[in-house]
């Protein structure tokens, strides 16, 4: 039987990802519960425990990451495209790489496919996210000196008013003074004080 920590080999398409057991048992439709899952969803195969050969793809894969980031936001800049490539995740076995990127606007990417499949030799795939689901993947400190919050625990991300920041001060936190967060969004606001709203204050 799996453990929590044990590490597998998941399906996916093309191929298998790798990643870690993190509940067991009743948890896990708990937790179901909790995200709204239908009982009846389908669910992903785990195929094992993940080999040795398997981690091995897996760091190959991983070591590939942060050159393809480079060199695809060059490609994406050579085609003339508005947008900027914020983060690649290459697959498990490293048959296919997701591209991570943030536009204004709507933008025709049909060509880079074709681009970045000739030069990395995977299948591509392209997931438009926001400046806070950016910070979420890279990281980083926030302005209360703690790790920002879309890293550790968050995983929705509410629209704030500029209105709504000005009033949601907190003792010993000037709001007015910091209107945004780390990547020019609006601080959240402190549920205690406006139970309306549904996000905690911090960094997002």
């Amino acid at each position: 039987p799996l453990e929590k920590g044990d590490i597998v080999a998941v399906e996916s398409n093309p191929g298998h990802d790798i990643g870690t057991v993190t509940m067991t048992g009743r948890l896990v439709q708990l937790q179901m519960k909790k995200a709204n899952l239908r009982p009846d969803i389908e669910i992903k195969r785990i195929y094992r425990k993940a080999r040795e050969v398997d981690m091995e793809k897996y760091a190959e894969a991983k070591a590939r990451e942060h050159d393809t980031m480079i060199r695809s936001r060059q490609i994406a800049k050579d085609l003339g495209l508005e947008m900027k490539i914020g983060d690649v995740e290459y697959q498990g076995d490293g048959l296919k790489a997701i591209f991570y990127y943030i536009a204004d606007g709507r933008v025709d990417f049909r060509q880079l496919i074709k681009v970045l499949a000739d030069a990395f030799h995977v299948r591509i795939e392209m997931k438009q996210i926001g400046a806070r689901q950016e910070a979420g993947r890279i990281g980083g400190i926030g302005p209360c000196g703690r790790e920002l919050c879309c890293t550790t625990w968050m995983t929705s991300f509410v629209s704030v008013s500029t209105g709504g920041c000005l009033r949601g001060g907190s003792e010993g936190i000037p709001i007015t003074r910091y209107p945004t967060g780390d990547q020019g969004q609006h601080l959240l606001l402190l549920q205690g004080r406006y139970p309306e709203r549904t996000a905690l204050l911090l960094h997002r």
